[in-house]
């Protein structure tokens, strides 16, 4: 193949993919606890080592923490510094910093998937009261029993060893994959949980939008590419004839 027409062609498949990930940060940027995907460009060598274009692939996931909003629901929990909640999917326990939790009919509190939050239970979720509860800064669940004050569990936060080992999946959740640290066992300095907070998506919109010019720009300039490295080629064959 004309090596102007594959870098060309390497160039639009690289900033296709690159506009995929605007357009997802786009997508999700009110979407609770959402973590933007970062991506790197790297050179395409051929056999002799010269230049045969460019490619983009998912580098990282951006962790940082987004804006805190406040919320009316008690259910409603966003965690301030490291960790993340687990949810119990399919005999999984998978990680997300989306706190927007809701009660179920046995009053279990799930996620908007209908997960079950990870909780060490003290009283089970069935003989749990219909008043409000509280949830303090270390994730313990309190509510007023007949004038006293009970503690119904405590709300388990986990932290992998190595961030970049966890993989996403759909719902802004992430499955573990290496070691990982919960707070009833381990004393890995855990984040403090804000009841009537949610947090927000990490992803700055005016960045997004600006990097989507750009590469709409490169993407152009690419096209720009295959389309001389195409009329040249036609002139070539033309003159053979």
């Amino acid at each position: 193949m004309n090596i102007s027409l594959h870098i060309g062609r390497t160039g639009l498949n690289a900033n296709q993919y690159k506009m995929d990930s605007i357009a997802d940060e786009i997508s999700n940027v009110n979407t609770i606890g959402f973590k933007k995907k970062e991506l790197s460009f790297r050179e395409l060598l051929n056999t002799d080592n010269i230049s045969a274009g460019t490619a983009s692939l998912v580098s990282k996931v951006n962790f940082n923490q987004g804006i805190f909003i406040e919320s009316q629901s008690p259910y409603h929990l966003a965690i301030e510094g490291d960790g993340f909640f687990g949810v119990e999917s399919n005999g999984e326990i998978l990680l997300t910093r989306d706190g927007g939790f809701t009660i179920d009919s046995e009053n279990n509190v799930v996620d908007k998937d209908g997960n079950r939050l990870v909780i060490d239970y003290t009283v089970e979720p069935n003989e749990w009261l219909n008043g409000d509860i509280t949830i303090n800064n270390d994730g313990y669940i309190y509510q007023n029993y007949d004038g006293n004050v009970t503690q119904l569990g405590r709300i388990v936060l986990f932290y992998p060893e190595n961030l970049d080992s966890l993989i996403p999946v759909d719902g802004g959740k992430f499955l573990q994959n290496g070691l990982t640290f919960n707070s009833l066992e381990n004393e890995f300095n855990f984040g403090n949980i804000k009841q009537y907070y949610l947090e927000q998506s990490n992803v700055d919109l005016t960045k997004s939008l600006t990097d989507m010019i750009i590469t709409q720009r490169a993407y152009s300039m690419s096209g720009k590419v295959v389309e001389t490295a195409d009329e040249i080629y036609n002139m070539t064959n033309n003159l053979k004839r």
